[in-house]
């Protein structure tokens, strides 16, 4: 069984890669592509060895998966292909202008080796930001792999706010339970149709509504604004926002990785904190080109 995970930025993929292929018979490989450039990568991928020890094992490779070995026949975790993609493309011992070619390889290698499959992806082709011929050549590298795997795999499942949407195949649940707090969650592309929604079906004013600042009204919108000036732990949020009726955040999370620190940050902090009102809302409304999508409650 191939499974393919896709979304944005600390949208919940990874947390769902390492449950599903706990659930899987060992051997476990965790098949880790990213290449580290400074601490804050460096912290990140110490947080998850400690997470996943003794549950896998650990495979360091950031170019030629085309030609890794695995020592014995199970099931595999690719973490994660947009890494893979710039070190094929980008790295010096990288595949280069046949970039594609080693990619394709890659999956295919593992796929021959494996009982079960699991590569992580990201969305990274929706910031509609300008990038140079170089970027756009990486999006569209990431993209046509995506692609073909999609085609390929028995399973592709989109990651919003922790949440997998089935984009293809059949559901993997866990047991996880409804929400804790009687609070909705809104959330979705800036301009999407959020706040028309929350005012519109659901009836709230503008006296209602906090924009960009939690307050004391029943209603925030603008979530994120409220993320980009903050300097503590965006978990300590979590409480007050809990008690709030309706909570709206932008999707922040997809394009590309970005180069700054505190941008990555920004979006890692929007992703955790939004997973977790997600986990403890008792509804989530994803709002797509105006059209409310309940995918959960």
């Amino acid at each position: 069984m191939r499974f393919l995970l896709t979304g944005g930025s600390a949208s919940g993929k990874s947390f769902f890669a390492e449950r599903l292929a706990k659930s899987f018979p060992e051997p476990r490989y965790y098949i880790a592509a990213m290449e580290p450039a400074n601490d804050f990568d460096r912290r990140r991928i110490a947080k998850h060895q400690e997470a996943r020890q003794g549950d896998f094992a650990t495979i360091e490779r950031y170019v030629g998966i085309d030609r890794l070995i695995l020592p014995k026949r199970g099931a595999a975790l690719l973490e994660c292909m947009c890494h893979l993609s710039a070190n094929e493309m980008f790295s010096p011992q990288g595949a280069k202008e046949q970039a594609l070619d080693a990619l394709v390889a890659s999956v295919g290698n593992l796929s021959a080796q494996c009982d079960n499959l699991i590569v992580v992806t990201n969305d990274v082709g929706s910031d509609g930001i300008a990038y140079s011929s170089l970027v756009d050549s990486y999006i569209g590298l990431l993209g046509e792999i995506n692609r073909r795997m999609a085609t390929e795999f028995d399973n592709v499942y989109e990651f919003c706010a922790g949440i997998p949407l089935v984009l293809k195949g059949e559901r993997y649940r866990f047991g996880d339970g409804g929400g804790k707090s009687a609070m909705t969650l809104v959330i979705g592309a800036m301009g999407a149709g959020k706040k028309e929604y929350i005012t519109g079906s659901l009836g709230y004013g503008e006296g209602s509504i906090s924009d960009g600042s939690i307050g004391n009204k029943p209603v925030v919108v603008n979530l994120q604004e409220v993320l980009r000036g903050y300097n503590g732990d965006c978990m300590g949020l979590l409480p007050m926002l809990l008690e709030k009726e309706v909570v709206a955040c932008n999707e922040v999370g997809s394009g590309v990785i970005p180069i700054t620190k505190e941008e990555m940050v920004f979006r890692v902090e929007c992703g955790r904190l939004c997973n977790a009102l997600a986990q403890n809302a008792q509804k989530v409304v994803r709002v797509v080109c105006g059209i409310p999508v309940v995918i959960k409650g």
